[in-house]
Order: C-alpha cells, then structure tokens, then sequence
C-alpha cells in the first residue's frame, strides 16, 4: 500500500460528529466547518471514460495521487466521491487523505441498475438490491474515520417535474436514508462501528420544501432514523458564469441570504 506524504502542515482528520447544525471533532471536542469539492477524476478520453469506475482504490493510485496534491493547494477539507466499489481496497486513498486533514463524503448510490433510487412512482423506485448495495459500502468504509457521512443520493427531490411529469420518487429516497440509518444505528448499539450521519443532495429547486419534507418527522417521535442528518444543495439556481469579481457574484450571496 503506497504511503504517499505531502507538502504543508495539517492536522489529521479524526472522526466528527453532529450537535446541532455543526459539525465537532470527537478527539478535541472543537467545531468544524467544511470546505470541499466533489471528487470525480474521470479523464475526458480513453478506456477510462466512463461512469461506474472506482477510482479511489489502490489500483488508480497514479490518478489520484495526482490529485491530492492540489487538494493541499486548494486548502479543501472534505471531498465527495462517487461509484465506490465496496469490493475494493480504499486504503490507501483513505489513508492519504487523512493524514492530510481531508474527510470524505462516500455516495451510496450510482449510476447503474439498481444501484440508486429511480424514476418510478413508489414503492418501485427502490430497487432491493439498493439496501444491501448501501449496507456493503458502509461496512467497507465504516473504518476509516475521516468519514464525514453518506450520502443516500443525488437530486431526488419532491418537484415531480424534474421527473418528466411523473410521480415524485422522493418517499422511496427518504426510506433509503431511513433504512441506512437504520443499519448503521444496529451496528452502533451492537459496538460495531461508530455512529456516522446520512444525508443527500438535492438538486437547486423548491429548496424549502425539499429541506422541511427530509427533515420532517412523521412518527411523532417513536422513530429517530426517519430524517436526513445532513443536506446538501447542489446550488446552481444563481450560477453567473460570467462572475469576474466578489462584486459580481451575486449568486453566493443569494444563497447566503437564503
């Protein structure tokens, strides 16, 4: 397993946990606050252009050895992947990026069959074999403690006509995060890995409602695991490509109003 080493001085990153809307370190007891980018090295041609590859293992280590080291640059704390393969060995990737102070969002679903929640009306847009495919990938990467969380998905949100029209899938994706949670809060109580939060993305659309009905509790209290424990906004609702300056971003500034 390659022990890369890397310019700069960083803290490591040791496990996080949630109190209120924050983020805190377990060891220092300190609050965190994320900066990161999401993580996806696919090249722009080759054999490798393509989607489903698992990048982060110790077979594409020139690929992201690469990178890593303008993370460093980019004084980032926190990257999030995609089409992780539970079967395959993060070791050395999770290891590099720890000793560099980076966490990790790991996505639970990806582009494949049956491996995210899909376009069908519910119950069908939960395929069963997306339960286990989620269970897999949180006991493989349930030991490394530079995980930030898990992400249940990608832009699954209650705007149905995000969907062409149809029925909004967003219940089929609010069970996967339960039963995520679920899993892990079992694995907790029986002293086998630590408590790590789920959450999702959504895509920049209806941002009110997507935030109230993921963190919304319908048991009246007798099930914890319901809600999301984090959200993210995948924000491109005031994009301006055009931005040259603080002065002209208008959009980060909507957003911090919002």
């Amino acid at each position: 397993v390659p022990n890369d080493t890397y310019d700069g001085d960083r803290d490591e990153a040791s496990a996080l946990e949630i109190k209120g809307n924050k983020f805190f370190n377990i060891q220092t007891g300190k609050s965190v606050t994320i900066r990161g980018i999401a993580y996806y090295s696919r090249p722009n041609a080759g054999e490798l252009d393509k989607n489903n590859v698992d990048f982060f293992t110790n077979e594409h280590h020139s690929i992201w050895k690469r990178d890593i080291e303008h993370f460093v640059k980019l004084n980032i704390n926190a990257v999030r992947l995609y089409a992780v393969d539970p079967f395959k060995n993060h070791d050395a990737f999770m290891n590099a990026l720890k000793r560099i102070g980076i966490y990790a969002i790991i996505g639970l679903a990806a582009n494949c069959e049956d491996c995210a929640i899909t376009k069908d009306s519910p119950p069908l847009c939960y395929p069963p074999a997306l339960k286990r495919r989620g269970q897999l990938i949180i006991n493989a990467f349930s030991k490394y403690e530079n995980v930030l969380g898990f992400s249940a998905g990608n832009e699954v949100g209650l705007s149905s006509a995000a969907y062409g029209g149809t029925l909004s899938n967003a219940p089929c994706q609010k069970k996967f995060i339960h039963d995520m949670r679920a899993y892990i809060g079992s694995c907790v109580a029986g002293n086998r890995m630590r408590s790590i939060p789920v959450g999702l993305a959504v895509a920049d659309e209806d941002r009110r409602v997507n935030l109230k009905y993921y963190n919304c509790d319908t048991s009246g209290g007798s099930d914890e695991f319901e809600h999301a424990e984090w959200y993210g906004q995948n924000s491109y609702l005031h994009c301006d490509g055009s931005a040259a300056s603080w002065d002209d971003a208008i959009g980060i500034k909507n957003i911090q109003k919002d």
